[in-house]
Parts: C-alpha cells; structure tokens; sequence
C-alpha cells in the first residue's frame, strides 16, 4: 500500500461531527419503541425529532459512501477523468491498441506549456500541446496518455489502450503522464501529486496497469532533462520508482504514430 493510502473512509469526506445539531436523550429515553413515529406519547417530541435527525444523518453518509470508488484503502470519489470531447481534442489521425495492463508508467513534464491551475487554463494547455503534436511533429494525437494539470485534474490523451509517443521503445508498453508545468526547480503543489498518484492507482484497479509495475522518469529511457529535477526527485520516493529498466529487447514501435518520438 502506497503512502499516499489512507482510511476507507478519508476524515476528509466524512467530516461529520457536528453537521446536523446534536441530540441529548436522557438516560431513561434512550430506546427507539415502534410508537416513535405513530404519534404515541411514550417518546417526547424531542427525542422523535433526535431519532428522525439520527436516521437522516444515516441516510447522508450512505449517500456520500455509495458514490465513491474505494483503490488501494482511500476513497478516490475526488478523481476527476477529464474526457477528450470535454477539452475539445481533435481527433486523433490514427488509433494503434495497445495491450492492458502495462508494465510501465513514465512520468514528464510539459515544460512549455507552463503550469495551469483552472480548467480553462489547463484545457488550453491540453489543446497547444495536441496541435504542437500533430501539426508541427506530425504526429497521429497529442503524445501522453494523460496531462496532469494544476486544476487537480487528469485530462485524458491517448488513453488507457492506444500506444503513446512520449518515451522511445517503451510507448507500446507503458502509461505516460505528462505533469503540465516546469518542475525543474519546484515542484508541483501537492494535490497536484496526489492526482497523478490516483490516477495511476484507478488505472491498477481498472486492470490497465499492472499491480507491480514500474515507475520510471522520462530521463531514464532517453537523453532529456524531463520531467525536471524537483519532479524526479520527488517520483523516486514513490514506492514504485526502479532506479533502471531491466534489461529487455527493444520494442519495435511504428514510427509514423510519433512512438520514437524524441520529447525534451
């Protein structure tokens, strides 16, 4: 279990202490009988209403419990998937599958565009970095799998199963995650780390990444300085990081999906 885990039910979600007023029932009222809601006098007019606010309450935390997805011990109800007709993508020229779960997870750095930290900041980042892709690399789609952005939202590339263009001999095999923003000499803030970390983990209970698969730096499978200094150093606390790739033969990869791409 990752650091990041957590209770089933994360105190933040459940902050319920004091969110309805509070009930005293005196010790001799403290048994619900089947008069409560018939009218009868044999439980005061404040205890029913107590017992009423008690069982409302109930109902309130099973709502909140029934709408989250629980992964690896916490809730991931905050995840947000952003889709690609949410950020308006184009169309991608080409869709090459790509077999599930994968082995691999690449973490980048977007470098330029900057960091966003809205929705409508991070959408125009999605949207520079598809057309920088297809337009001037001549590529099939935007390159990532998945951008990250400041707004603590995935935003959805090429998916969980289409073969990426971000990491040479390792985008038919891997999930690559681009963490919008320069992280040479700071890192993200943390929420924003958090969901990457959630992503991955819905992608692990999904059964798109395998459970014991391997965290790598875009540094690590080609000469780049991606994904910055402060970010790798950070990714290589996660529980997941290998400090190299095994030694495995070279994956041939269709080189007009952008799959050997060369990404600083």
């Amino acid at each position: 279990m990752s650091p990041c885990s957590r209770s089933i039910i994360s105190q933040n979600l459940l902050q319920l202490n004091h969110p309805f007023p509070t009930c005293d029932i005196g010790q001799g009222r403290r048994h619900l009988d089947s008069s409560l809601f018939s009218g009868s006098s044999s439980v005061s007019v404040n205890d029913s209403l107590c017992y009423k606010m008690s069982f409302f309450k109930f109902l309130f935390v099973a709502a909140i419990v029934s709408n989250a997805t629980f992964i690896e011990g916490y809730s991931l109800s905050n995840l947000d998937i952003v889709t690609r007709d949410e950020w308006q993508a184009r169309p991608p020229k080409l869709v090459e599958p790509m077999p599930n779960p994968v082995p691999y997870v690449i973490i980048h750095h977007s470098y330029q565009p900057a960091a966003c930290y809205t929705p409508k900041a991070c959408i125009k980042a999605m949207q520079s970095m598809q057309r920088f892709h297809q337009d001037d690399r001549g590529w099939n789609d935007i390159g990532y799998s998945f951008g990250v952005g400041g707004d603590n939202r995935a935003y959805t590339g090429r998916g969980w199963s289409a073969v990426g263009a971000h990491s040479p001999h390792y985008n038919n095999r891997s999930i690559g995650i681009c963490v919008i923003g320069d992280w040479t000499e700071k890192l993200p803030p943390t929420s924003q780390l958090q969901t990457i970390k959630e992503l991955i983990d819905y992608g692990v209970q999904k059964g798109m990444i395998q459970p014991n698969y391997m965290l790598l730096g875009h540094r690590q499978v080609r000469d780049t300085e991606c994904p910055g200094d402060a970010l790798f150093n950070e990714i290589k606390t996660w529980p997941h990081w290998i400090p190299s790739p095994p030694n495995e033969d070279v994956q041939v990869e269709n080189v007009n999906s952008g799959a050997n791409a060369v990404l600083l």
